[in-house]
């Protein structure tokens, strides 16, 4: 999808219809005031469902803006039918505006920004955050700015920019948006707070929304083509094997394991167990205080055989060593639609490492951590190589913290797909 059509489409259309994204009202934060200098930008892109809070009703304006919150910001506002398509294929807000980013020309390759789906947590800097809002405008803006000299960079910092920062800078500068620190430079390389961020990303929605004309609209509409969904580069976007290690479900996990992007279960008992296969592995055993080498076995997805082969020889050559006393992997219940139903989910050291939720246990008896050799802890070896090969740890894939009065927490849990 080209700049042009993001302006005629999106900017006077899809943005004027973001209202029922909204999960709350401005107003509903209890951190944000009108006496703050970006309330009215902050409280107009909450309204449009833009800007979402971050829980307890906390909007943090003064926190500062993650690669993922500005894709999904940048991704809501200009691309919205790509942002919420990405979703509905199973990804997590974050990623699914890295992928509509991507899809949208907003996110290149070409850039060179340093941003992969596993570093969406970490903080977006100024000149990498003015890149992206520079490839949200149409592209006939672009085209007025790309190439531009250096010579015509007023910012103390211009000169340490590569040529698409200094263009992207330059563009913003030019158009109002931003007008740099008031030490003359531009900070290229400053973090950007929350509020800093909604207000940059505002005000580039509404340059885009002046410079768009409304398409003419033919008498007999030929009927749009399906868009494939590539990368800006090419090729079937689902076939990059960085998301098979990226943690929770998308659809180039759901063609790995069922061989169709838009499946996430196996339909019966019959279909699952042909799809299984029984792997050795090898692990720890602790006996009277001593560790020896073992292996033990499992029936696990054909088509994560080796992985997990692999996940539990790196587990062992680990210099931690964790004991395993307990593994489990396939079993099928009818009417139920955990992982443990596809061969997807491993449990280790049930009862050393409780299922618990609000408080009450739900299954196994104990969650110690550093104190029992058998329970598993969030910075343990365990849970690090598991989520390096794109599996989510139970004990924190669903609650905020490690608090166990609250949230569910399933301490012995590790699954593929998240679920």
């Amino acid at each position: 999808m080209n700049g042009k059509a993001r302006a005629g489409i999106l900017v006077l259309a899809g943005f004027l219809t973001l209202s029922p994204m909204v999960s709350a009202r401005a107003a509903d934060y209890t951190d944000l005031d009108e006496s703050h200098w970006a309330y009215e930008q902050m409280t107009r892109a909450v309204d449009l469902g833009i800007l979402q809070g971050i829980g307890g009703n906390q909007l943090a304006p003064s926190l500062t803006m993650t690669w993922g919150q500005f894709l999904a910001m940048t991704t809501r506002a200009f691309v919205p039918d790509l942002y919420q398509q990405a979703q509905e294929q199973g990804l997590a807000w974050d990623t699914a505006g890295y992928a509509a980013a991507a899809m949208a020309g907003i996110l290149r390759t070409e850039d060179g920004l340093s941003v992969t789906p596993e570093t969406l947590s970490g903080g977006i800097t100024r000149e990498d955050a003015a890149v992206l809002l520079y490839r949200a405008l149409p592209e006939n803006i672009q085209a007025q700015y790309a190439g531009i000299l250096s010579a015509n960079l007023t910012f103390t910092d211009s000169g340490e920019m590569d040529a698409i920062h200094q263009v992207a800078v330059y563009a913003l500068s030019d158009l109002g948006i931003s007008t740099g620190k008031p030490d003359g430079s531009f900070g290229r390389l400053d973090p950007i707070q929350r509020c800093d961020g909604t207000v940059l990303l505002m005000r580039t929605l509404d340059a885009a929304e002046e410079t768009a004309t409304v398409p003419e609209v033919p008498e007999e509409p030929e009927e749009p083509e399906e868009p494939e969904i590539t990368e800006p580069g090419g090729g079937d976007y689902w076939t990059d094997e960085d998301w098979l290690t990226m943690l929770g479900e998308n659809p180039a996990k759901h063609q790995l394991l069922f061989g169709d992007t838009a499946k996430r279960r196996f339909d019966s008992l019959e279909e699952a167990q042909a799809n299984m296969v029984t792997v050795t592995v090898t692990i720890w055993r602790l006996s009277n205080g001593v560790k020896s080498p073992s292996t033990a076995t499992l029936q696990v997805h054909t088509a994560l055989a080796d992985d997990i082969v692999a996940i539990f020889t790196e587990i062992y050559n680990d210099p931690e060593q964790f004991p395993m006393n307990a593994l489990g992997c396939f079993r099928y219940v009818e009417g139920t639609t955990g992982e443990h139903n596809c061969g997807t989910a491993i449990d280790i050291n049930s009862n050393e490492n409780y299922q618990i939720r609000d408080g009450q246990i739900m299954a196994g008896t104990c969650w110690e951590p550093g104190t029992n050799p058998y329970s598993i802890a969030p910075d343990s070896s365990v849970v690090r190589i598991f989520e390096a090969h794109g599996w989510s740890w139970g004990g924190d894939a669903w609650a905020w913290d490690s608090d166990d009065s609250e949230g569910y927490h399933d301490y012995m849990h590790f699954s593929y797909m998240g679920g």
